[in-house]
């Protein structure tokens, strides 16, 4: 029975009042062991409470030697009052000051680039592994990363085998997705050791001779950055002890994927499964790169245009360039009002109005002063660029400047390409309409032929030259018949003449003499030199081509 007390007991002494709390000695039990050995289970009780080592224990459930366990728990666990995990997680988003190193590798361009340190504490350790942390010197490294392609990373080396050695190093990929893999570094030494500096230094351009070479000053923040974390937690609320996470989810999974490994989630644009697709409304669309596959390019909502742009035609419009409908509605003459051609030829130097013609396997401008050796094209009715005009050879054309309504414009024997409303009168010159105005801007172009003017007289075609050609040699053409001249002069026959064509060359001046002879050269019968003199004043000397040479008779005494 138990014994009824009126008040508490006062123990006289440093002990406990359940001398089973404490080991013989008045000492902690040293383990479970030696409690269960000193405590038969006669004397056990359910709830009897012992000090082992400092931490109390207690059979619980029960006096069998398993029931004595560590005193933790409560009957009810209060979890009104914590939760487990953290409380308020945002989403990740990297390091503050950025560094840049510009990295050349001589060996490689595919190496070349702007390497960034996107990575905290990332290095290489003793078994070729990319691992985070610190490396064994206790200086905290960052990872870099050439992000455009192809990615390459350059990161601090501690594996020593297959000839690397200790410092930075070129490794393939990007070393964030190799973590806790063996990646092969790629060597650019010798000439030299490898760079073994612990930081890089804002404003300098390394160079220890090695086939690595910093070609621009190293930019950035010297330390290694800190993490930031921006948006909201990534649970929803807490019920209890439990918390309601939400899930990431991709709303364009064509564009943007959702993957995840052991330790991430990972967000990533321009999926294998995306197309060249892009739908963006309200702002701004820069599109980069190449659509390799065909591409439909559609209307947007409410029949919008699907694509617009700077200007439809400018300084820098290309053949490859896009055009749009107010361009295409520009180019009336589909309607077939004239014929044109846009032609390019670097620095083709023309302006608008010019006449442009054939000449040399080249276009220029025509000129008729009867010497041009080529053929009237048409007129420059728009300049694109310096490499680039619009050729109008007939028909009505607009955007012209400075003309005069109600009047023919002539090709110029003055100045060459240019039009003029003179007509050409000298003999000799050609007469060549080139366009009509109908206003200061807009004509209609002549495809006309141009006339050779004479005052001369003519037999069935051929052209008579007269009056003491005032030059010191003269070039028949082929269209010549009669040839007036005075003495010291030189006349060349033509070279590729029609068979038949019959020249005659008099003193019609009556200056010839030997001292001062008429020369006249040419293929002639029999004649090595090919050249024949009128010395005798009123002299002449009649040329046929026979096919091959030219036959020379004389009219008056002649030597030749």
């Amino acid at each position: 029975m138990a014994i009824i007390l009126n008040d508490n007991i006062k123990i006289n002494a440093g002990k406990p009042s359940e001398s089973r709390y404490l080991s013989t000695g008045n000492t902690a039990y040293i383990s479970v062991a030696q409690a269960n050995l000193q405590l038969p289970i006669p004397i056990r009780y359910t709830g009897l409470t012992v000090n082992i080592l400092g931490v109390e224990y207690w059979y619980n459930g029960g006096v069998a030697d398993i029931n004595l366990i560590e005193k933790k728990y409560d009957s009810i666990i209060p979890s009104g009052d914590f939760v487990t995990g953290a409380t308020n997680i945002g989403f990740f988003s990297g390091f503050t000051g950025v560094q840049v190193l510009p990295i050349d590798y001589v060996l490689d361009i595919n190496y070349n680039g702007l390497y960034y340190s996107l990575y905290n504490n990332y290095y290489r350790d003793i078994n070729g592994i990319i691992t985070i942390g610190t490396p064994t010197d206790g200086i905290p490294k960052r990872g870099y990363v050439k992000t455009s392609s192809p990615t390459k990373s350059w990161i601090w080396n501690e594996y020593t085998g297959n000839g690397n050695l200790l410092g930075w190093i070129l490794v393939d990929g990007n070393i964030s997705e190799e973590i806790g893999t063996f990646q092969n570094g790629v060597t650019y030494y010798p000439p030299a050791i490898p760079y073994i500096q612990t930081s890089w230094i804002s404003g300098t351009a390394p160079n220890n001779l090695s086939n690595v070479v910093f070609d621009a000053l190293i930019t950035g923040s010297l330390t290694t950055g800190s993490t930031i974390t921006i948006g909201a937690p990534v649970f929803k609320d807490k019920n209890g002890r439990i918390l309601e996470f939400r899930t990431i989810i991709t709303k364009t999974p064509e564009i943007i994927d959702i993957s995840y490994d052991g330790a991430f989630v990972y967000v990533s644009g321009a999926t294998a499964n995306a197309g060249n697709g892009l739908t963006k409304s309200g702002t701004t669309i820069n599109l980069g790169g190449t659509l390799t596959t065909p591409t439909t390019i559609v209307r947007g909502v409410g029949n919008t245009a699907g694509i617009e742009y700077f200007a439809d035609y400018h300084s820098g419009f290309t053949d490859r360039s896009l055009v749009d409908k107010a361009y295409v509605d520009s180019k009336n003459f589909i309607s077939g009002e004239r014929i044109t051609k846009q032609i390019t030829q670097i620095s083709h130097g023309f302006n608008t109005n010019n006449v442009i013609g054939w000449s040399g396997g080249t276009y220029n401008k025509a000129i008729a002063n009867g010497l041009y050796d080529g053929e009237v094209l048409g007129i420059v009715s728009k300049c694109i660029n310096s490499n680039t005009f619009e050729l109008t050879q007939a028909g009505y054309v607009t955007g012209l400047t400075g003309l005069i309504t109600n009047t023919t414009y002539f090709l110029s024997d003055v100045t060459a390409g240019l039009l003029t409303p003179t007509e050409p009168i000298i003999d000799g010159h050609i007469s060549r309409s080139i366009l009509i105005a109908d206003s200061n801007t807009s004509a209609w172009v002549l495809p006309y032929a141009g006339v050779m003017i004479t005052s001369g007289s003519s037999v069935s075609g051929p052209l008579i030259r007269s009056v003491c050609i005032p030059t010191t040699s003269y070039q028949v053409k082929n269209t010549d018949f009669f040839i007036g001249a005075n003495n010291s002069i030189s006349i060349n026959l033509p070279l590729a003449p029609p068979i038949g064509m019959v020249v005659v060359v008099a003193d019609i001046c009556n200056t010839a003499s030997a001292g001062f002879p008429i020369t006249i050269t040419g293929s002639l019968v029999n004649i090595p030199a090919s050249v024949s003199y009128i010395t005798t004043a009123s002299g002449s000397l009649s040329y046929i081509f026979n096919g091959t040479t030219w036959n020379v008779f004389a009219f008056t005494p002649a030597t030749y």
